[in-house]
């Protein structure tokens, strides 16, 4: 499954932290380490621009299973990040996945 969330400037700083935060242990369990999921899952990071919107929002893009949405989407949206659905989604998702298959195309290219 994929979700696409869009970020405003505002937002952006709080969710990168997020997206980018550190392992640490467990405060509960000082054997056990709580990992940050989002860096294990993968995400994209889009600035609207880049991907042809004429707006300051970023995108962001991450596919995933159910079960990591239910662990990690309150965060993000709790942090200023907002779900987008139906049309809007479709397409800002086509974008990002067209954005990602020509800069592998284009590797292929100079190393095929």
């Amino acid at each position: 499954m994929v979700r696409v969330y869009e970020l405003a400037q505002a937002s952006l700083g709080k969710v990168k932290n997020i997206l980018d935060a550190e392992d640490k242990k467990d405060p509960k369990n000082p054997t056990k380490w709580i990992i940050n999921e989002f860096k294990t899952q993968g995400y994209i990071l889009r600035a609207g621009q880049a991907i042809g919107k004429d707006t300051e929002a970023s995108y962001l893009y991450i596919k995933a299973d159910d079960e990591f949405f239910k662990r990690n989407e309150k965060a993000l949206l709790d942090a200023g990040a907002k779900l987008l659905k139906g049309k809007e989604a479709a397409e800002i998702q086509k974008k990002i996945e067209d954005l990602e298959n020509a800069a592998i195309e284009g590797l292929g290219g100079i190393f095929g």
